[in-house]
């Protein structure tokens, strides 16, 4: 049978060995296939654990601005405020940028890190270009941020990355306020000396100095420091000291050296190492003013016989309680006391004796009239001698 041959294909081989090579193509190419799934498979799971080992997504997020400025190179100050106008400042960074066609491009955070702000509440980017001298000068106004950034916001939301959750804010020192559930509030207490207002804890100067400020010129020194912290200055006084002259109430001093001022120990003061005081019998009559002793400056029992002058005590001192009208003082025996007062002379009939060696009854007129006159009864004894029985006149 003659040999033809077309396409590549020798059609001189028999039936057998042409189901053999089609087998064979159809083997390779299965198995070309299964490569090809090994290789995908293989790039795929160690793209996942590229994924899974990298490191944490950096905390960066772009941020653009198109400006009047020119495309050169400016420093700049960019931060972030929780409020679209005045509010408080909550992050910042510096940075050099080159402007491309006036536009600022850059990303938050890679030059100061984002931790600690908090990104649950909205937030406004100011962008400030710095001048040669420092000076900020605001590049047009504030940007709100969009969507994007809040992301960070899950890394620290509703149970933080241990996977536990929130179950109160307790309010610690200097704190008031918290809560257990729903949007709680923390507030600075304000104790003595602070102040306490919104986004702003102060001292409150009228309780506590403030910080001194204020300096003196050369020559000059501090007298007085106010109470905003400024001072009053006052000037040095000028020369030499020449003399220590004692003036009113003291002694010594001197020219030269190391002198001495003693007080001088007038009339009544003494004076000590470190003392001065009234000395013993140092306060005369002279020197205590009207009234200024008082009973209640006497002690009780402490006036006595000898301190009383001769017709000091008169009558306007003698107390009158306990007398009756007509009553004089008299001594019972035993003490002083209120008595009736003999008035009248003798009271009749008078009947007494006394043992003494002068006479026991005498009376002596130096005038012309009678010594003692009598007048007897119906015995006429006027005057009667019981021992010499004589009677008349100048009988002794």
């Amino acid at each position: 049978m003659p040999k033809v041959r077309g396409g590549g294909f020798d059609f001189s081989r028999n039936r057998k060995q042409q189901l053999d090579i089609r087998h064979r193509d159809k083997g390779d190419q299965a198995m070309k296939k299964t490569c090809y799934l090994i290789i995908v498979l293989v790039v795929f799971f160690t793209s996942i654990l590229s994924i899974a080992w990298a490191d944490p997504v950096a905390k960066q997020f772009y941020y653009q601005k198109k400006t009047t400025l020119a495309p050169k190179t400016f420093d700049f100050r960019l931060s972030l405020w929780d409020a679209e106008t005045g509010g408080g400042e909550v992050w910042s960074e510096e940075k050099e940028l080159t402007l491309t066609g006036g536009t600022i491009k850059t990303y938050l955070g890679d030059t100061a890190p984002l931790d600690g702000v908090d990104f649950s509440s909205q937030l406004w980017v100011q962008v400030e270009r710095m001048k040669k001298d420092g000076t900020p000068l605001m590049v047009g106004t504030r940007d709100m941020l969009a969507v994007v950034p809040y992301a960070l916001y899950s890394e620290v939301s509703a149970g933080g990355g241990d996977g536990s959750s929130l179950t109160g804010v307790t309010a610690g020192n200097g704190l008031t306020g918290g809560g257990t559930f729903g949007n709680v509030t923390l507030d600075v207490v304000g104790g003595t000396g602070i102040t306490v207002g919104p986004n702003l804890v102060s001292v409150d100067t009228a309780t506590i100095q403030r910080r001194v400020t204020g300096t003196c010129p050369s020559g000059q020194y501090v007298r007085q420091v106010n109470q905003d912290g400024t001072v009053v200055c006052e000037a040095f006084s000028t020369g030499d000291m020449t003399a220590v002259n004692a003036g009113n109430g003291l002694t010594g001093g001197g020219l030269s050296g190391d002198v001495t001022l003693n007080v001088g120990a007038g009339a009544g003061i003494s004076v000590d190492t470190d003392a001065i005081s009234i000395a013993t019998g140092g306060v005369t009559t002279a020197m205590l003013a009207d009234s200024a002793v008082t009973s209640a400056k006497i002690a009780d029992g402490q006036v006595g016989t000898n301190d009383l002058a001769n017709a000091s005590v008169t009558t306007a001192i003698i107390n009158g309680a306990g007398a009756s009208s007509g009553q004089v003082l008299k001594y019972n025996g035993t003490s002083v006391t209120w008595d009736s007062d003999a008035v009248g002379g003798f009271v009749l009939p008078y009947n007494n004796s006394v043992s003494s060696s002068s006479s026991a009854f005498k009376v002596t007129n130096n005038g012309a009239g009678i010594g003692i006159e009598g007048a007897g009864g119906k015995q006429q004894r006027d005057l009667w001698n019981q021992y010499q029985q004589r009677r008349g006149l100048g009988f002794q």
